[in-house]
């Protein structure tokens, strides 16, 4: 059975609540077309729905993001171990910032202590090759591991710095006011150097 034109036109007629956009729906009742579905009071088995732990739920989040930085911290060493430690291209390779890498070394006393055993794998592969250079015969080599390593032994390059100053003074130039000023400043001078 048909309904009648009156009830058809008042159902287009509808006006929106609060600027929302109405959808006509069968039975007469119109409802928003953004409206958040309402929660249901039972899930489709029946029973009512679980109550979600929020706490629980941000520690879990909490641990997938540390993971996940735990791995990018790995990869990341493994990168720098075979880039020769150097921290721009390394951080490149990994594609994160340089900042990011001196803030996890900064707070992360593990990934520091790492990166330091990594550094001094990288000096000990450097000195082998050094020692390396030596026994085949090149003096360069043989130089620079005497003055770096040998210093103990008198190999090291001595730099002997003269800290006196000769200055010659015009006290011809000088007012009244200024020579005995000149005076004080001596004698407190000398008073100093008689105390120690």
């Amino acid at each position: 059975m048909d309904k009648p034109q009156n009830q058809q036109k008042a159902k287009k007629k509808i006006a929106p609540v609060n600027g929302a956009k109405i959808a006509n729906t069968e039975g007469g009742k119109a409802e928003p077309k953004n409206a958040v579905p309402k929660k249901a009071t039972r899930t489709k088995d029946g029973e009512k729905p679980k109550k979600v732990d929020r706490t629980k739920q941000a520690a879990a989040t909490k641990k997938v993001v540390q993971l996940e930085v735990a791995k990018r911290k790995a990869d990341f060493l493994e990168v720098y171990k075979n880039n020769m430690c150097i921290v721009a291209s390394s951080c490149l390779k990994a594609g994160m910032s340089r900042q990011t890498f001196y803030e996890w070394r900064r707070e992360d006393p593990d990934f520091a202590s790492k990166c330091e055993e990594i550094e001094e794998l990288q000096k000990d592969m450097a000195e082998a090759s050094i020692l390396k250079q030596i026994k085949e015969g090149n003096t360069t080599m043989t130089i620079f591991y005497a003055k770096t390593k040998m210093r103990d032994r008198g190999y090291g390059e001595k730099v002997e710095l003269d800290h006196h100053t000769e200055v010659e003074l015009d006290f011809s130039k000088l007012s009244d006011e200024e020579l005995l000023q000149y005076n004080e400043l001596l004698n407190k001078m000398h008073k100093n150097e008689s105390k120690e």
